[in-house]
């Protein structure tokens, strides 16, 4: 049975000295395996470019991202809150034909923004769900402010 609270145990600072800790990345020191990641900064930096970088790099078995070694590979599920998944796509073939020497990618699956999502589109959570190995969240959870990002 799992625990879905929030909050499951309280570690005082004896038991957080005795606990032992390692990570385990997916991009080493800049995303960890089971972390939600963000990506701030101000409008027009490149955020969403950088985004889907790693997303490109994460699941085509890129050695690196800006210099990070890559650890773990495998799908990635980007939300595509701001942009649209046109305008990702159009830049996920941009970034693959730079990385990978031409414009198909694999194992990316694109999240659309909307108000609301038609019941024969609830299908493709469930494919996205398989690819990824993990349960993705339905989409009245992902509005109200949501941002573009990556779940591996």
């Amino acid at each position: 049975m799992t625990d879905n609270s929030i909050v499951t145990q309280l570690l005082w600072p004896d038991d957080q000295h005795r606990l032992v800790t390692s990570v385990n990345w997916v991009i080493r020191d800049l995303l960890r395996q089971g972390a939600v990641g963000t990506c701030s900064g101000l409008p027009d930096s490149r955020k969403s470019w950088a985004t889907l970088d790693a997303a490109v790099c994460i699941a085509n078995g890129r050695e690196e991202f800006l210099g990070h070694r890559i650890d773990s590979h495998g799908p990635v599920l980007v939300i595509a809150a701001d942009d649209g998944a046109e305008t990702c796509i159009d830049r996920l073939r941009m970034i693959s034909r730079f990385r990978l020497g031409h414009t198909e990618y694999q194992d990316i699956v694109l999240l659309d923004r909307g108000d609301s999502v038609a019941a024969d589109q609830r299908s493709h959570y469930v494919e996205a769900e398989y690819v990824l190995g993990k349960k993705v969240a339905p989409p009245e959870a992902l509005e109200g402010g949501c941002r573009e990002g990556k779940v591996r």
